[in-house]
Parts: structure tokens; sequence; C-alpha cells
């Protein structure tokens, strides 16, 4: 099975330092539908940018579930998105959710922990494929009812245009301007970066 990844915008509520496409409030690339309508029968990851800023978010959803593509929505849950998720959830059944957490959004949003605890529990106990991943302390700052993937952490975005570490098979990727190519993970990332707009003023 073909695995993409597709960056659905390089917007986000938060300008996290270790973000790895440097996503950030300024930025404005954000995909429309007919971006992704080529991605047939594979499974897509689905990011970010925080991809629940795309005010058609839904609309690609529908494309992507569609065509009959797996998808893995990879999402922080700043405030004001739960009720988003949850409508995800609910008119996407076959959708996977990956929370990410660190001890930034924590020290942004007190109560980004327990937030992400209250849409977690509910998606598993109705058997939903999700899970939580961090790279910093916060991994162990969850209750043991919720496992936290730890993943390595990378230089981010905003000071790096390469990984030495970037390994695994090429991937699709549609960028967050529509732009098609192929790269290993984290290079995809670095990719979106300098896609991204950065202004100091702004943090």
């Amino acid at each position: 099975m073909e695995q993409s990844i597709v960056f659905v915008t390089n917007q986000c509520t938060m300008k996290c330092p270790r973000c790895l496409t440097a996503s950030g409030p300024n930025n404005q690339n954000l995909l429309r539908p007919g971006d992704v309508d080529h991605l047939v029968d594979g499974f897509v990851h689905l990011c970010g940018g925080e991809p629940l800023l795309n005010s058609v978010i839904g609309d690609i959803l529908e494309v992507l579930v569609g065509n009959g593509n797996g998808v893995l929505l990879y999402t922080a849950l700043p405030y004001g998105f739960d009720e988003a998720v949850r409508h995800v959830a609910e008119e996407y059944p076959t959708v996977k959710f990956r929370f990410s957490t660190s001890q930034y959004l924590v020290d942004h949003n007190p109560e980004h922990i327990i937030r992400t605890c209250q849409m977690y529990n509910p998606l598993r106990r109705e058997g939903r494929e999700v899970g939580v991943s961090g790279y910093d302390v916060t991994a162990g700052w969850f209750p043991e009812g919720v496992p936290v993937a730890k993943t390595r952490c990378c230089f981010s975005g905003r000071t790096s245009d390469s990984d030495p570490l970037d390994v695994g098979p090429e991937l699709e990727v549609v960028y967050s301007d529509g732009e098609r190519g192929r790269a290993r993970l984290i290079g995809a990332h670095y990719v979106e970066a300098r896609k991204s707009v950065h202004r100091t003023s702004s943090l």
C-alpha cells in the first residue's frame, strides 16, 4: 500500500520552537480538496501545521476516504477544536487519530494534558485507533491508562533544513501549497518548513 504524507496547512495557533514544519499563526498555505484527489487506495498521514485550522478539512477528508484511503489525522488539540475532533470521529469512522503533546504546549495551554485525555479516552472506548505522541518530558506526565509514544527529537525546521537521521522509505508528499514531490519523512517536513512564513515579531 502506497503511503503518503499530506500537509493540510502550515498555519497553527502555536509557534512551538521544536516544530518540524516551522508552522505558526502567520503562515498562510492551505490545501484544497482538489489537491488530494489523485490519492487513491493508499494510506495518508494528514498533518500540518494544525490540520483542523483548514476550513475545508471535512471536504479533504471526504475526498481521501471516498477514494479508499486509510487516514491518520495528526492534531495538537488547540483550544476550541475538541468539537471538530468529535465531528470528524462521528463523520468518518475509519479515520485514525494521533494527538501530539509537548512541554511547550502544556506551558501555553495548562489544561492540554487533561483535554487530550478527555479526547483520547472516549475514542478508545469506542474502539477507535488513537494514539498520543511526544518527544520530551510530557510523555511521563500522562496517567497510566494513556500510553504516550516517545518520538525522536529532531532538529526544528526553524533552525535546520536537513537531518542526518532522516531515514526510511520515500513517501509521496503533498505540500500545503499544493506542490507534490517525494521525500523521506523528516525531509518532507523540512521542505514544508521552507514554505512557511516566519515573523519573529509574532513570538
